[in-house]
């Protein structure tokens, strides 16, 4: 199950397949009421497709969970205020002499003081 929905500590991955069911048992109903109406079933239909798919899209694990390094950053900036960046590492093979591309992101512009 996917669990990057996390939130003040929370999972909130099960409410997306929970809103999810009650929007297509919300459109089986809309089918069956309007059920002569064959271009409008036949576009239920497609919508409800779709939200299948959500939901499976929702259960397929992530490469990589990036909320790891969020959290840590956030852990490290409530120890320490006066920190002004992070340095990560991402070694995809173990070797003796790592080559590693740098990647540099930063917050602010130049132009723009920051606290």
């Amino acid at each position: 199950m996917m669990n990057n929905l996390k939130n003040d500590n929370q999972d909130y991955s099960n409410d997306i397949v929970y809103h999810l069911e009650q929007l297509q048992a919300d459109l089986y109903r809309m089918q069956i009421c309007n059920n002569r109406n064959f271009i409008l079933s036949k576009s239920i239909d497609v919508i409800i497709e779709k939200i299948e798919m959500i939901k499976r899209i929702q259960q397929v694990e992530i490469r990589f969970d990036y909320l790891i390094i969020q959290d840590e950053m956030d852990r490290l900036f409530k120890e320490d205020n006066s920190l002004t960046g992070c340095t990560i590492n991402f070694d995809f093979k173990e070797s003796e002499n790592p080559n590693r591309a740098l990647i540099q992101v930063k917050k602010i512009k130049e132009d723009e003081k920051g606290e």
